[in-house]
């Protein structure tokens, strides 16, 4: 014998016929579950090399790491900085350097070494926009910054946690910016009217997706080898050779 429920309530799957008739004795019908069609999605190549990883990034990014001349090999790179980064006076040293040639066009060339005088890489590539020295550089300095990134985002390994980052440029104006932007965490209006701070913004976020800590921005003095015999310091050497690399670009376009 079928007896009426008392205090059952219709839930949400009960078709509007059901919850009419709730109080009958026929209990409620829950109709199958309609999942949506699934579309298969087309597999994603996986990369051979970084080569062909830059070019599933965004364009702007493909033009500013085209030219990578490797040194050490990616991998190679990470095991490096993981073996010789833990060392106290150890740091990776991020050199560029900007070239504006008769306010027509803009060049950048940058290396990425050890403060122990090792070479990791070098790279050279185009700036856009309205041709200036300061744009020149900090395009240079947000290729270094891009190349950071990818690096452990290719290899899929971490840099070491006690890592020093040191962001070097003979622009002074550059590094002033950069530094002063670490003392606040979003930018105010007035930061805009600052001489290319979009690819300021773009640099520091850049580099805060890789490290807030162990990360200073130094100036150094630039063609050193122009003005003295003596020894030069790892970093001008760095510094000389950023700048050669940026001139070397405007040859190879022309």
């Amino acid at each position: 014998e079928l007896h009426q429920p008392t205090t059952w309530v219709p839930n949400s799957s009960c078709t509007p016929v059901d919850i009419i008739h709730w109080n009958s004795p026929r209990r409620c019908t829950v109709a199958p579950t309609r999942l949506p069609k699934l579309i298969p999605r087309k597999p994603v190549a996986v990369p051979e090399d970084f080569a062909g990883y830059v070019m599933l990034l965004p364009h702007w990014e493909q033009e500013l790491l085209q030219h990578i001349n490797w040194i050490l090999e990616p991998f190679e790179i990470m095991h490096y900085l993981h073996k010789q980064g833990s060392s106290e006076d150890f740091r990776l040293l991020i050199v560029s350097d900007g070239s504006s040639i008769d306010t027509t066009a803009m060049s950048f060339g940058l290396v990425i070494g050890s403060s122990s005088n090792q070479i990791l890489l070098e790279a050279m590539g185009p700036a856009w926009g309205q041709p200036s020295s300061h744009r020149a550089e900090c395009t240079g300095c947000l290729a270094g910054a891009l190349i950071i990134q990818h690096l452990s985002k290719f290899t899929m390994q971490q840099f070491p946690e006690n890592l020093q980052f040191k962001i070097l440029s003979d622009n002074q104006g550059m590094i002033k910016s950069l530094t002063q932007r670490r003392t606040y965490s979003h930018p105010y209006p007035n930061s805009t009217l600052n001489p290319d701070w979009e690819l300021v913004e773009e640099i520091h976020h850049t580099y805060q997706s890789v490290t807030t800590t162990g990360l200073s921005f130094e100036w150094i003095r630039g063609h050193q080898d122009r003005t003295t015999l003596a020894s030069l310091s790892v970093e001008a050497k760095f510094n000389i050779r950023a700048d050669h690399l940026a001139g070397d670009y405007c040859v190879m376009v022309e």
